[in-house]
């Protein structure tokens, strides 16, 4: 396993640009750089969910981001300590819904070659994957 890069940041917008950061230093030198406009997108899309959905304001949330090359795949790991998320509510709204917003579990289902949310160490959890062969 090849680990690139490990990030805690608090839950607020202001510090998105610190992920993005990390994660475009930590990929540069790696097979991985091919896929970092996805990789920025995608992660970029699921902290502001985090932020604005599970932390809903709360400013004393974190966010810890950890990325991983195994076996050829690209892990963009996100966790965060707000209350446990309904696994069962994670899903893209119905795109004939036209409204500004909440398009965010579509981008990242479509950006990533697979995107799994789960629970972990009493965490919310979410792994995105990209094939880099």
């Amino acid at each position: 396993m090849d680990f690139l890069c490990h990030v805690t940041i608090a839950g607020r917008v202001k510090a998105l640009r610190s992920i993005r950061r990390a994660l475009r230093d930590s990929l540069k030198d790696t097979k991985a750089v091919k896929r970092l406009n996805d990789v920025l997108l995608a992660t970029d899309e699921a902290a502001q969910n985090i932020i604005h959905h599970a932390f809903k304001g709360d400013e004393k949330g974190e966010i810890i981001i950890t990325a991983f090359i195994k076996h050829n795949v690209l892990h963009i790991c996100l966790e965060d300590n707000a209350p446990l998320t309904d696994l069962n509510m994670i899903k893209p709204r119905n795109l004939d819904n036209v409204r500004e917003h909440g398009l965010g579990v579509h981008f990242i289902r479509t950006i990533a070659d697979k995107a799994i949310w789960s629970h972990k160490n009493g965490r919310n959890h979410l792994d995105m994957r990209w094939d880099l062969s």
